[in-house]
């Protein structure tokens, strides 16, 4: 089992490349979803733990990277 979150600011959302990502990920049964706020990450970690997802490896990947900021 994984967990596939996509991280984003408030307001911006996932580009095409990284809603099939997701869906590819969802299909195969893992956890996935955009947050744009700690508390939707957190609902989504919740949701990996109930379904005994092991959060152990966590990658971040920047597509695109503004000034260093997140």
């Amino acid at each position: 089992q994984a967990a596939a979150i996509e991280l984003k600011r408030p307001g911006n959302t996932p580009t095409a490349i990284q809603e099939m990502r997701l869906e590819q990920w969802k299909r195969a049964g893992a956890v996935t979803g955009v947050a744009t706020s700690v508390e939707e990450a957190r609902a989504l970690v919740e949701e990996a733990r109930r379904r005994n997802v092991n959060l152990m490896m966590v990658e971040i990947a920047y597509a695109e990277s503004k000034a260093g900021a997140l």
